[in-house]
């Protein structure tokens, strides 16, 4: 995926003291399949449950694997259960299995803060925080997000960028996680992922198999 940097990527700042509006997000149900430099390397699953009292309750499933000749050389298996309200996080719990590395948080709505338990915070944050599951098209607004396997808070910032593809809105993130990511630009809805990792081209695109 070739992206060219948007000249007006200073419209998606505001000015220090005030916060970015926020827009509706899409709770269509996802399902992406994932590839590694190509290869078919797993899925990626989001389904929405809207609870009558207004809040969203959102289950994610991650399952990748590489092998060669029968022989298993990865496997990472992702679990979490997210609750919103409207655009605001109160709950995350979450494990994983990072190729035998055991990894969990469990967050939520304490006051006016976010509280954490994980694998790699023992404390708190901002209530408002998102989330790196990504569904949200208000994700490219945020500053900080909550490492959604560990737990840990990090900073980022998102450049627009100049799809080829038109009819969406696309977006590169700096800071320690890197990324390109796309949304349908009417529905908000998460339309692609491409990354790199150890070496290796991750790429996502909408699942042809249901």
């Amino acid at each position: 995926m070739k992206f060219a940097l948007f000249l007006l990527s200073a419209l998606l700042f505001v000015p220090n003291g005030l916060k970015a509006e926020m827009v509706e997000p899409s709770y269509e149900d996802l399902h992406f399949d994932v590839f590694r430099d190509g290869s078919e390397f797993g899925s990626h699953r989001i389904q929405f449950e809207k609870r009558g009292d207004g809040k969203t309750a959102v289950s994610i499933d991650i399952d990748l694997a590489a092998g060669i000749l029968g022989f298993d050389l990865y496997n990472y298996e992702h679990h979490n259960e997210e609750l919103w309200d409207g655009n605001k996080l109160v709950r995350l719990n979450s494990t994983t299995n990072n190729d035998g590395e055991d990894l969990y948080v469990d967050a939520s709505k304490q006051g006016d803060k976010l509280e954490i338990d994980a694998s790699k915070n023992d404390g708190h944050a901002e209530l408002g925080i998102f989330s790196t599951s990504y569904w949200n098209y208000n994700i490219v607004k945020q500053s900080k997000l909550l490492n959604s396997q560990n737990g840990e808070v990090i900073d980022i910032e998102f450049l627009p960028l100049e799809d080829e593809k038109p009819g969406h809105s696309c977006y590169r993130s700096k800071g320690k996680l890197k990324l390109d990511i796309c949304y349908e630009e009417e529905s908000k809805k998460w339309a692609s992922l491409a990354f790199e990792i150890k070496g290796h081209n991750i790429t996502y695109k909408p699942s042809q198999k249901d």
